[in-house]
């Protein structure tokens, strides 16, 4: 015996108990709330990725290619300095103490830029760059030295050295300020990313509430015209 099925009419869901209908509000809910979670999930493992990016990879590049662009500088300053009073007449034993401070700094920038090369948290273009600096300023270290040891016997022919000097150490600033540079390009596009994504992870949660709203606010409407119907019946 074929059992009729029961046509659906608009007053089907009238016709349905209080309670089934709370459950069906529940169950159009939950696809919201995973919405809402799997969303958040998602945005807080990329917002964690890219802050990780930030602060460990990113920003230690930056502060490496800074310190070392700064030392730069300021090497380069003692040594024009140094040529400069010993075309002046400055006497050797007076210009002893820099001449001792450059020869450390030096020394000391060499073995950074060679630290520096040999990192692998770099990239292939960026370790490719790093090593041609690194030979860059082998020669540019050699140069200094010999200006420095000229300096003190010859400072005029001192001073005509100074200008492959100075040459080759603004070589090597400039190559570390395109690296720096972009770095610090890298930088800025993933901190934009990521205000990006917290930008539509709002839009994404304040959509998802509001249709979630809706529900409720349906269900519950529904809910207590219905209660008020059958308690009038």
């Amino acid at each position: 015996m074929t059992v009729p099925r029961r046509k659906l009419t608009p007053g089907t869901f009238h016709d349905l108990r209080i309670q089934f209908k709370a459950s069906l509000a529940s169950a159009l809910l939950l696809p919201c709330l995973l919405a809402l979670g799997v969303n958040a999930y998602l945005t807080s493992t990329r917002s964690a990725a890219g802050l990780d990016i930030l602060s460990n990879d990113l920003s230690g590049k930056q502060q490496a290619f800074s310190d070392i662009g700064t030392a730069l500088s300021t090497t380069h300053i003692k040594i024009f300095r140094y040529v400069s009073w010993a075309s002046n007449g400055v006497s050797v034993k007076l210009l002893a103490p820099l001449n001792t401070e450059i020869l450390r700094d030096l020394d000391t920038l060499s073995g950074r830029v060679e630290t520096l090369a040999k990192r692998t948290d770099f990239s292939s273009g960026e370790q490719r760059a790093l090593r041609q600096i690194a030979g860059k300023w082998k020669g540019g270290s050699s140069q200094a030295k010999d200006t420095l040891d000229i300096g003190q016997t010859d400072a005029p022919m001192a001073t005509m050295m100074m200008g492959q000097t100075d040459d080759i150490f603004n070589e090597v600033h400039v190559d570390i300020q395109k690296l720096s540079v972009a770095i610090n390009n890298a930088a800025d596009g993933l901190r934009n990313q990521l205000a990006l994504d917290a930008e539509r992870n709002k839009q994404v949660i304040l959509v998802v509430a509001v249709i979630g709203f809706l529900i409720s606010a349906i269900g519950a409407c529904r809910a207590g015209f219905d209660h008020r119907v059958h308690t009038a019946a």
